[in-house]
């Protein structure tokens, strides 16, 4: 099974990341900075965000959590 992000699941996730940056710079104890281009630090090998995906019979459930925050974005394909 592959799994693929849309171009427009990740502008959703470019988008939540932004909507979310002064919490995640808060947990991280410090102060977002000014340039709205830098990211928040998640060490050498990255992997700040955890993607779940769960396949079920009438679609994918696919949620994005950050992990600084535990915050969730639900891209899941179910209505």
């Amino acid at each position: 099974m592959v799994f693929e992000l849309s171009d427009d699941d990740r502008k959703k996730i470019d988008d939540w990341l932004l909507e979310i940056r002064p919490q995640i710079f808060a947990k991280m104890g410090t102060r977002a900075p000014a340039s709205l281009s830098t990211r928040p630090y998640y060490g050498a090998a990255g992997g700040g965000l955890e993607y779940r995906i769960v396949p079920t019979s009438i679609g994918l459930i696919c949620k994005v959590i950050e992990f600084y925050t535990k915050l969730e974005l639900d891209l899941s394909e179910l209505d």
